[in-house]
């Protein structure tokens, strides 16, 4: 949230797009730049409410926070479902202002669904998003104007309205550099996005990004592409690719029925070159021990597998393994990263 106030006491009220339960809270307290570390919020409580901004608001975590350390996590005893959730700062470490760096919130939340297609172009001060959805998938680039001269490409995988992506820049010479997780919320209506970057353990590089066509344009010296021709081309030149977008239930191998779009699309690729053989790669993060990533990522390669062949694909064809949290692509210090290190991946046997 990023935030600095006068030096009393503060209340904050955060409306959430439907009922959420909230099960661990995680402040950033580094607030250096922001008033100073004494300015750092020290006791607070935090409450939730299903009734409105105003009322009906009950306890759900009381405690304090340390001095100008991030990332101080705490899970809450007793959750409580509730749409509205208020921050109540009652003391800091001293300075003359109340300030805070971020607060963020997990748990459990259903996914708040589009109302249209996210694909489009987007365009800020420093360019033009041009994004292409395909059920649980994103992709496409950034054509830099204004005050940014490097352009992108991205794709990632979505869950409701939030695309978690891949972003990767391109030098003056035209090299990729080292990509970046990038976090992409959509407006329900589809008319804005919101972006925020990970910054080592943390998020930072917030902003807003403003819907300007519901067709998204193609970058200059990009060819148009399709899902499917993307994963081919990038399977025949790298030999493997990390396909978003096949969800699971939490902690299972259970495919989540949004990624059917997904999952055609792979069948489609193998249907297109009858002689591909492939091994179905399952990655997950480092939540929880080797062993058991070791073994929940070869079941969900399996699910992916079993999908293929009831839709017609030889089984001879596919192979599938579980890579565990050996490989990851991005940080495990927070969840984007998290959710881009779950994936599936693809590899030309």
């Amino acid at each position: 949230m990023n935030w600095v106030g006068d030096g009393k006491p503060q209340s904050f009220v955060f409306e959430l797009p439907e009922a959420a339960t909230l099960r661990t809270l995680e402040f950033d307290n580094d607030t250096s730049g922001m008033g100073g570390v004494d300015a750092g919020i020290k006791d607070l409580t935090i409450e939730v409410s299903t009734t409105s901004a105003s009322e009906g608001f009950q306890p759900i975590f009381s405690g304090s926070l340390q001095k100008g350390v991030n990332g101080q996590r705490f899970d809450i005893a007793k959750p409580v479902a509730g749409r509205w959730v208020r921050a109540n700062f009652t003391s800091n470490h001293g300075g003359e202002s109340y300030s805070l760096a971020e607060l963020r919130g997990f748990g459990d939340a259903p996914a708040a669904v589009l109302t249209t297609d996210a694909s489009g172009s987007y365009e800020t001060v420093w360019g033009t998003w041009n994004v292409t959805q395909a059920g649980t998938t994103i992709s496409g680039c950034f054509q830099p104007g204004g005050l940014s001269t490097q352009p992108a490409t991205f794709a990632g995988g979505m869950e409701g309205n939030i695309a978690r992506i891949r972003y990767i820049e391109t030098d003056d010479a035209g090299a990729p550099r080292e990509a970046r997780a990038l976090l992409l919320v959509f407006a329900r209506d589809g008319t804005r996005f919101f972006t925020a970057g990970v910054d080592g353990e943390s998020l930072s590089d917030y902003g807003e990004v403003k819907r300007i066509a519901a067709e998204p344009a193609t970058c200059p010296g990009r060819a148009a592409e399709t899902p499917v021709t993307t994963m081919a081309d990038t399977l025949a030149k790298d030999g493997r690719v990390a396909v978003y977008g096949i969800n699971f239930d939490f902690d299972s191998a259970t495919l989540r029925p949004e990624s059917t779009v997904v999952l055609e699309q792979v069948a489609g690729l193998l249907r297109d070159d009858p002689a591909l053989r492939i091994t179905i790669e399952g990655h997950t993060d480092d939540v929880g021990g080797a062993a058991y990533n070791d073994a929940l990522s070869g079941k969900r390669a399996n699910a992916v597998r079993d999908w293929l062949v009831a839709t017609g694909i030889e089984g001879a064809r596919l192979e599938a393994v579980g890579k565990g949290a050996g490989s990851p692509v991005a940080t495990n210090g927070n969840d984007v990263g998290r959710a881009q290190n779950r994936r599936v991946e693809l590899a030309r046997r």
